[in-house]
């Protein structure tokens, strides 16, 4: 299963497939586009969530029944065979004539004024500042904080007078020379974010969870019967991760195409789903911007996500470092989708519409738990700015019929109601306190320590400038309503301690600011200044120079690179070149093919710190460890009833590994936890020296890890279950 060479065939067999589940929607969005709204490449964009959306709302079901993934190929066949031939169908079925589209008028252009421009450099300059000053601790908190606050109404001040002034705030056309050379840097710095994406990867605890639910699903005879990380112990399944209809479509495909699911998802998901993300910003982009603009637009939201400075828990830090989680398509694919959609439901209400909508929702709950919550909050956003925003928008039916988008979330939250026993133990365990908003908002989310998290204050305090840089009010909806109305709705202080304690909980609310387009804010921005500057100075060279010096501006507002070495979470190594397709360094890769060869599981289990339990649980089915995460060991040991044996591991896996566990504790809790196989990075003197008087002996050290073993207590039972260990559930 671990082959050595890349699979070449195996792979292009893969992607094809790929290509082959998605035409019928691409057919689909053909014949929906009736006004010409899409071109090639968005709709093949928005096709990956669309026929993503059909598999999941299908898949789901079975997953919370635990059905097989024999069937559940069998329905995802029948499935997509259906859609083929409906589609088909449609597409030839006479077009009935297009109503009238909503007129809108046309634009007059006119740009800024020198003293327009003048003031706009200076809200700049002033965001910057504050920004910097606050998120450095360059003073104290206190003096900070009043005067990023003071910045915002200075800046919100200042736009609102230009625009009563009539200084013309607007973004004019590009000459033809500079959009096109923008065009094509924007499709440089696009090309290098999809392949890097294929070819590069960091790290991520998080993997060893999606990936090893990957693994199982591939030939499970019941879906979801146990934790994955953990295969043959019979722990519980957490429920919280039950409609997993991303790692299941991409098992499926892995095991029809013959390709290990580790290389399906970090390597060759991967760049589709950078490539998809892109699109679909543009997509939204071309409803702000004039069409010369986009290319410039799009070298900008380029280098936000290539260079720019972030901080964990913001949106940009995971579409490139971290493709191949259902949460990085949830962030970049479902929810651009959704908004896009949104917008033309506003426009032109259609059933067709209306189907779509429900069907990207379908696939936001495929790609992460975390849409339960999400989806709602951003319809909920979006429906406040177009209220507010948006001419004409007063039919209360469309909102009602927009409320249905949410029906998948609301079947899934009714099914994790039914199981909240166990929710609520791991709640306990990983879930600290609610605590203060601006806590959480300042401290955690733009990631107020050390200087990081400037950049995301400085876009939040430019946003009152777009109201008076785009002139029509339905175009600065999103990104600027939007994001002002998630403030009103479920990001503020108010609402902050019912929905993190009864909702979300406190770890999920923070997530709620993935919601924050940040990254179309700074392209919507940088695409305004750079346009009137070129009008103003009279030259491409103006232009190219202010482009550089905002793209130079992101490094010098302190925070973390997205791809830089001070990215980093927790004990991670930084971005870096992949050394194979497994994206696993490749001396774990030939180490694992031997433990593989050896004799693991529950009764010769791995015991290895997280990093490494991270990268290898998803290569094997037989790999069994001592620990993995608290997610995934210690709150479902606790759930099962087993609380004593989760604190043991746990301590093996921390107290022991660092050298921090006397030798009289230790050799009996490695015999007790049946612990057959060691991998070490630098162990110390005193984890060598236990290891050996338990019966361990070092089998050779490759790479960084070392790895140590001893024979089970007895053969015969290598890779069977304890007697004492309870069976799997039914």
């Amino acid at each position: 299963m671990l082959q050595p060479e890349f699979p070449w065939w195996p792979s292009a067999l893969y992607l094809a497939g790929f290509v082959g589940f998605v035409w019928p929607a691409f057919r689909a969005l053909g014949r929906w586009d009736t006004e010409g709204l899409l071109d090639a490449p968005l709709r093949a964009a928005l096709a990956v969530p669309v026929a993503f959306g059909a598999f999941s709302l299908g898949a789901g079901p079975l997953l919370l029944a635990r059905a097989s993934s024999d069937a559940a190929l069998a329905v995802a066949a029948a499935m997509w065979l259906a859609a083929v031939l409906g589609v088909e169908w449609w597409c030839r079925r006479p077009r009935p004539a297009a109503g009238p589209a909503p007129e809108t008028p046309p634009l007059q252009l006119q740009g800024l004024s020198a003293r327009g421009l003048a003031l706009l450099l200076g809200a700049g300059l002033l965001a910057a500042a504050a920004a910097w000053v606050f998120a450095a601790e360059a003073l104290p908190r206190r003096v900070a904080a009043p005067l990023c606050a003071g910045g915002l109404l200075a800046i919100a001040f200042g736009a609102y007078r230009a625009h009563r002034a009539g200084l013309g705030f607007e973004i004019p056309e590009l000459s033809p020379s500079t959009a096109r050379v923008t065009g094509w840097l924007a499709l440089g710095v696009a090309g290098f974010a999809v392949v890097s994406a294929g070819t590069c990867v960091r790290e991520d605890f998080d993997d060893v969870l999606y990936l090893s639910e990957a693994l199982t699903l591939q030939d499970a005879p019941r879906m979801r019967a146990e934790e994955p990380t953990h295969r043959g112990e019979g722990l519980p399944a957490n429920p919280l991760y039950a409609w997993q209809a991303f790692e299941l479509f991409g098992a499926l495909g892995a095991r029809l195409a013959g390709v290990h699911p580790v290389i399906a998802f970090r390597t060759l998901l991967a760049p589709i789903c950078v490539a998809s993300a892109l699109l679909l910003y543009l997509a939204l982009l071309r409803n702000a911007l004039p069409r010369s603009a986009l290319g410039l637009a799009m070298l900008f939201l380029g280098a936000y996500f290539v260079w720019g400075l972030t901080s964990h828990m913001q949106a940009a830090n995971y579409l490139l470092p971290r493709p191949a989680q259902g949460k990085t398509w949830l962030i970049h694919i479902a929810l651009p989708a959704l908004v896009w959609l949104l917008t033309e439901w506003s426009r032109r209400p259609r059933a067709a519409t209306g189907v779509l909508l429900l069907l990207v929702s379908g696939a936001a709950l495929g790609y992460a738990p975390t849409a339960v919550f999400l989806v709602p909050a951003a319809i909920a956003a979006w429906g406040v700015s177009h209220a507010v925003l948006a001419e004409g928008w007063r039919r209360p039916v469309r909102l009602l019929a927009t409320g249905l988008v949410v029906l998948p979330q609301v079947a899934f939250g009714v099914f994790l109601l039914l199981h909240q026993d166990l929710i609520g133990k791991e709640t306990t365990l990983t879930w600290g306190e609610v605590g203060f908003w601006r806590d959480r908002f300042l401290a955690q989310y733009l990631g107020f320590v050390h200087g990081r998290g400037a950049l995301g204050v400085w876009l939040l305090l430019m946003l009152p400038t777009l109201a008076v840089l785009l002139p029509r009010r339905e175009q600065w909806v999103y990104p600027a309503g939007f994001a002002v109305a998630a403030f009103l709705t479920s990001l503020n202080p108010i609402l902050h301690e019912p929905i993190a304690s009864s909702v979300t909980g406190p770890l999920g609310y923070l997530r709620l600011f993935w919601l924050l387009p940040l990254g179309m804010l700074f392209a919507v921005f940088g695409a305004a200044v750079v346009a009137n500057a070129e009008r103003v100075w009279g030259g491409a060279g103006a232009a190219a120079a202010l482009a550089a010096g905002l793209v130079l501006l992101l490094p010098t507002l302190g925070g973390q690179y997205v791809w830089g070495t001070g990215n980093v979470y927790f004990d991670h190594v930084a971005s870096h070149r992949a050394e194979n397709a497994f994206k696993v360094p490749d001396a774990l890769l030939s180490l694992a093919r031997e433990l593989e060869a050896t004799g693991v599981g529950p009764e010769a289990r791995i015991l290895c710190g997280e990093r490494t339990a991270a990268l290898l649980a998803p290569l094997a089915l037989p790999f069994d460890f001592v620990y993995t995460r608290r997610y995934q060991t210690k709150a479902q040991l606790i759930a099962a009833g087993r609380e004593p044996e989760a604190l043991a591991r746990e301590r093996l896996a921390r107290a022991f590994l660092a050298g921090e566990m006397s030798r009289d504790e230790a050799v009996p809790l490695l015999t007790e936890q049946r612990v057959a196989h060691v991998v070490v990075s630098s162990p110390p003197v005193a984890v060598e020296s236990a290891l050996a008087a338990a019966g361990f002996a070092r089998q050779r050290t490759t790479g960084e890890f070392a790895w140590w073993h001893r024979p089970p207590t007895d053969p015969a039972t290598t890779g069977r279950r304890s007697r004492s260990t309870p069976p799997a559930p039914p």
